[in-house]
Parts: C-alpha cells; structure tokens; sequence
C-alpha cells in the first residue's frame, strides 16, 4: 500500500461524486463517495467559510482530518473509491479520539 494518500483534485471528479455517489452523514461531516475503475482510493477535503468557519479554522480542520485518514488509511479500501469529506462546523473542536472513531466509521461502511 502506498504510503502518500492519492488526492482527488479535477473539478470533474469532484461532479462525477456528486452526481453519482452516494453520502454517509454523521455528526463532524459528510462524506460523498464513489466506486471508480481505478487502482487506488482517492480522498478530497472540503472545509467551506459558510460550514466550518474563517480560514485559520478551516485549515486546522483540514488538517487534522488528513491526519485521520492517514491513521486509518488501512481501514479504509485500497481500491476503486473516491472519497470526499465535507466538514461540518464541529469538526474544529471535536476531540481528537472522536475523529479517529468517525473516519474509522466511514472506512468500516465502505468495506
């Protein structure tokens, strides 16, 4: 397994998830994914002003999201998803082991 985490970055497939993905909502975000004929899983992180706040507090909450994925890319599939978290404002203050618990959460569904 790789150990640099694939990122989704093209506008199409950002749409391409949104149009034909599925959601899993929970209470720190929404993640927006979909099956892809690829060799690897990719991740996006998205953190906009209206949910999450001005951009010191998005750039923490980005952060410390890639820090969770990273922890727990082993749960996660190693193939065929694009994965989108979109944050939700109680992400900046939720304690660390309740982020871990819920991107571990979304990998354990996607399995």
């Amino acid at each position: 397994m790789p150990s640099r985490i694939g990122k989704i970055t093209k506008a199409n497939d950002f749409s391409y998830i949104y149009r034909k993905g599925q959601r899993i909502v929970g209470p720190l975000f929404v993640v927006r994914y979909a099956r892809i004929m690829r060799p690897d899983t990719k991740f996006a992180v998205v953190a906009s002003v209206k949910q999450v706040g001005k951009a010191t507090q998005r750039n923490r909450a980005r952060r410390r999201i890639w820090q969770a994925i990273q922890r727990q890319r082993r749960v996660f599939p190693p193939t065929g998803y694009m994965i989108a978290f979109i944050l939700k404002r109680s992400v900046v203050m939720a304690p660390w082991n309740d982020l871990l618990i819920a991107v571990n959460e979304v990998a354990k569904r996607l399995r």
